[in-house]
């Protein structure tokens, strides 16, 4: 059975035997096990995989699974087991918020940022004094201050992100585009068809192309 989710871990999405295992592990009832036992794996990349698998595979009833990885000891592990918990049910980020305020003072640069847009989807304005002083101890042209200053506009101005894409935040794009897709209204997607087309630069255009291309997943 684990050779099985093995062999899935290793298929592309979209690949021409993926649907015929994913209709296979859906009906055995051994699945949800095997996966708790290939999230104890000792190969980091393979606990990684395992969040989105056993959404996949299991949908709702992933959830006790996918927390089992939220205290990985790998930070880019523990980083995707709260996307995908955030994705099954955003609700289930609440009781994990005073953790997730500690995780933005202790962990490092890349744990934070992930950490951070998963707090701004569940609207935590109470996360916002810990990102100020996050953003504060990095100074204003590095990568750390710019995303962490557009998620904390994400939640206290979240109106004011579409006018600085149409406005064409040049700086600040990437992380922009991304909070777009996190606020998912009307507004924020209409700007982004307007800048994939009206943007003064390629680079511009293409990050506002991909943010709708995620999006529509």
């Amino acid at each position: 059975m684990c050779d099985m989710l093995d062999q899935l871990l290793r298929l592309e999405p979209g690949s021409g035997g993926r649907a015929e295992f994913v209709g296979r592990l859906r009906a055995d009832p051994r699945t949800p096990g095997a996966l708790e036992l290939l999230a104890r794996s000792a190969a980091r990349d393979v606990r990684g995989a395992v969040p989105s698998i056993a959404h996949e595979l299991l949908g709702e009833a992933a959830l006790p699974i996918v927390k089992m990885l939220l205290d990985d000891r790998d930070p880019d592990n523990r980083g995707t087991a709260l996307s995908v918990l955030a994705e099954i049910d955003p609700s289930e980020l609440t009781p994990l918020l005073p953790k997730l305020h500690r995780r933005l003072r202790t962990a490092g640069d890349y744990e934070v940022l992930a950490t951070a847009w998963q707090l701004a989807r569940a609207k935590d304005i109470l996360a916002v004094p810990f990102l100020e002083k996050y953003r504060d101890r990095h100074a204003d042209n590095t990568w750390q201050h710019k995303a962490i200053d557009v998620v904390i506009q994400l939640l206290v101005d979240p109106a004011s992100i579409a006018a600085r894409i149409v406005g064409h935040d040049h700086d600040h794009m990437g992380w922009l585009s991304n909070a777009a897709t996190v606020l998912g209204t009307d507004e924020a997607f209409a700007a982004l068809r307007a800048a994939k087309t009206s943007a003064p630069d390629e680079r511009c255009r293409m990050l506002c192309d991909q943010a709708l291309a995620r999006a529509s997943r």
